[in-house]
């Protein structure tokens, strides 16, 4: 069986029946559909929700992915290749009838942010405005904003891990505040909307999820990773590998967002995994030795220099989450190791074959 079937199959073991039951015969409106949580997302609520019918808004700023492109053309979902910052989304057939939104349209990756700051803004301010303000006075189950760890910043030795209720150390004129800085405003726009409106607003915060969906070209260490083990060639490493960070494989980001946004009601949640907390060294070794076992990896890291000055600004030394509130209030934590994941992403391209060069570096 691919690794994609396990992946949903397990996903759809692990929701309860009222869980299932909340996403049955729902039109439900995902914008950013084409970045890498939209795969596993999508896959799943075709093939297990039971959905009326799947919205999907994208820019397709980063690329046009392959998957998505025969969902199109299959007819299988409906998609629009719209700006979510200047969309009207009265034009968009059905959307009147989503009762269920999950604003993911963002550019997540540090590399491709900071070469598109107002873009990045533009779609976590004004977008996820123009989604609030349609939806506010619409009778919808669940608003479901992926927003992120980076709104914490840099937490100090006194608040790792970082729970829910951290109100952040950000740079808010540093490289990375377009993403960071915005992230948070939405939040806010969030917390406005279900205060005045009762709009049932769930904001997620994940941590470094990483997966089948990933382009191998992503900017991210996961991505680096398995790109550099696939065309066997040195993983490159653009910092001293001291960061450390904690890893959380897709299909259990997928339970995280399932859960969450299936309360239907206003609340905040960190998603991700606990541990263990790696260095990006340590990452990248366990890559190696997983990469050794099962691609015949020949080869190891390199640390370099990035060819942007600003590369390291802002980046913080530490991330982990603190996930007590997540797993109390939905029930769940997560199960698959990182080990285990990577084993998993890496086997995820055996089943595409050489075709990943095509299909997953849009």
């Amino acid at each position: 069986m691919r690794i994609l079937d396990q992946d949903l199959m397990r996903i759809d073991n692990l929701l309860t029946a009222d869980e299932h039951d909340f996403y049955k015969d729902q039109v439900i409106l995902i914008t950013g559909i084409a970045g890498s949580v939209g795969f596993e997302l999508v896959n799943y609520l075709l093939k297990y929700s039971g959905a009326k019918k799947i919205i999907g808004i994208d820019n397709l700023i980063l690329g046009y992915p392959v998957w998505l492109k025969r969902l199109v053309n299959a007819g299988i979902i409906d998609f629009y290749y719209r700006d979510i910052s200047t969309v009207s989304l009265s034009e968009i057939r059905a959307s009147e009838e989503a009762s269920v939104i999950f604003h993911m349209a963002s550019v997540a990756s540090p590399v491709s942010y900071r070469e598109n700051p107002l873009l990045t803004m533009d779609a976590n301010v004004i977008g996820c405005r123009n989604l609030l303000d349609y939806y506010k006075d619409k009778k919808i189950k669940s608003f479901c904003y992926f927003s992120s760890s980076e709104i914490y910043g840099s937490p100090d030795i006194d608040h790792l891990p970082t729970d829910e209720s951290y109100v952040g150390a950000v740079n808010c004129v540093g490289p990375r505040s377009c993403y960071d800085e915005s992230k948070r405003f939405s939040e806010t726009l969030c917390y406005v909307f279900a205060r005045q409106y009762g709009m049932p607003c769930c904001i997620l915060r994940p941590f470094n999820i990483f997966g089948p969906g990933m382009k191998v070209n992503d900017g991210r260490i996961p991505a680096d990773c398995a790109a550099a083990i696939l065309r066997d060639e040195d993983i490159k490493i653009f910092s001293d590998g001291t960061p450390t960070r904690t890893f959380c494989y897709i299909s259990d980001a997928v339970v995280w967002i399932l859960k969450a946004a299936a309360k239907g009601r206003y609340e905040i949640f960190n998603i991700g995994s606990d541990g263990p907390e790696l260095s990006i060294k340590d990452f990248c070794e366990l890559c190696i030795k997983v990469g050794k076992k099962k691609r015949n990896y020949t080869h190891s890291f390199s640390f370099c220099v990035s060819d942007d000055k600003e590369y390291l600004t802002d980046n913080p030394p530490r991330r982990c989450p603190d996930l007590g509130h997540s797993s109390e209030s939905i029930g769940f934590s997560p199960t698959v190791s990182v080990t285990d994941g990577i084993d998993r992403f890496l086997a995820f391209f055996n089943d595409y074959g050489d075709r990943f060069l095509e299909e997953w570096s849009w």
